[in-house]
């Protein structure tokens, strides 16, 4: 809401667009999940034939661009490091541009890109033509029909993200013999979101909420009712302690982080972890299996 507010701030400040444009929020923002500690993700993507010179109406969106990403700056949301912003020439283009662009990285993905496929990928339309936004989704859904190696690299670069420490071998490490008791809760979210995507770009879910991804690939018999409340359990829960976290490093006048020292949960709250950490190397064996044919 936030974001949609500035962007029409700045439209206002700017005079009348040459094109027609919808505003995307990326990454955590366009799942709806973003914490206090998030960096902006944001594109643009503006209609084709406007009027005038291509390079004239391109720079009047990276304008738009510059001044909405400097104003979130302001308001305490740091810049992506990666410059994946609409205040980047590369994130600011006509839709037959970004159809281009998801064309190629579908067809013949660079394991380099990955990163950027799986921010793009959550894309949410927040001002503007959410028309446009539409039709580049369904351009992508034409692209991934055809079960292009995209889904192989995809599945393999899930996999390759190791598990958090305290996760690995799905149980919790024994806190007082061996191990550091933090846990990165950032990190620990990674598979859930990942098997989220990955699966529902496969079955042709449109949504990029994780737990309406998720609900989603249930509707569709793709999860069955035990193993989608095992993971969307584990991943409210996740979610919520990292939530918790951030907000205690705020009220202690710090910058809000995701290291949750698992010492101080409660009984409840240690089992919850347990059961989350087993369902992290569940869903990563699913993974191995569905698309590279054999359990991890």
């Amino acid at each position: 809401v936030a974001t949609g507010r500035l962007v029409q701030l700045a439209a206002n400040e700017l005079g009348s667009p040459p094109a027609g444009f919808a505003f995307l929020a990326l990454g955590s923002e366009g799942r709806e999940e973003q914490t206090p500690g998030s960096d902006q993700d944001n594109a643009i993507v503006y209609a084709d034939g406007a009027n005038g010179n291509p390079d004239t109406v391109r720079e009047w969106f990276l304008h738009l661009g510059r001044r909405v990403c400097g104003w979130l700056e302001e308001t305490g949301v740091p810049p992506c490091v990666g410059g994946m912003m609409a205040s980047n020439p590369r994130w600011c283009a006509p839709i037959s541009e970004w159809q281009g662009m998801f064309g190629r990285w579908i067809g013949e993905p660079e394991p380099l890109e990955l990163l950027h496929f799986q921010i793009f990928f959550d894309f949410r339309p927040v001002h503007g033509d959410r028309g446009l936004a539409a039709t580049l989704r369904r351009s992508i859904a034409e692209h991934l029909r055809g079960e292009p190696p995209f889904f192989l690299h995809l599945a393999r670069d899930a996999l390759q993200r190791r598990l958090p420490p305290l996760f690995e071998g799905g149980i919790l490490r024994d806190l007082l013999h061996a191990g550091s008791p933090l846990l990165d809760t950032k990190d620990a979210l990674i598979p859930f979101v990942s098997f989220a995507r990955l699966y529902a770009l496969r079955h042709g879910v449109d949504a990029t909420n994780t737990l309406a991804r998720l609900e989603g690939l249930r509707e569709r018999g793709v999860l069955k009712p035990g193993f989608h409340a095992d993971i969307t359990g584990a991943f409210t829960f996740l979610a919520r302690v990292r939530l918790a976290r951030q907000a205690a490093s705020l009220q202690a006048g710090k910058k809000p982080d995701d290291l949750l020292d698992v010492r101080k949960l409660d009984r409840e709250g240690t089992a919850m972890l347990r059961h989350a950490a087993s369902q992290a190397v569940l869903i990563r064996k699913r993974i191995s299996f569905d698309f590279l044919g054999s359990a991890l």
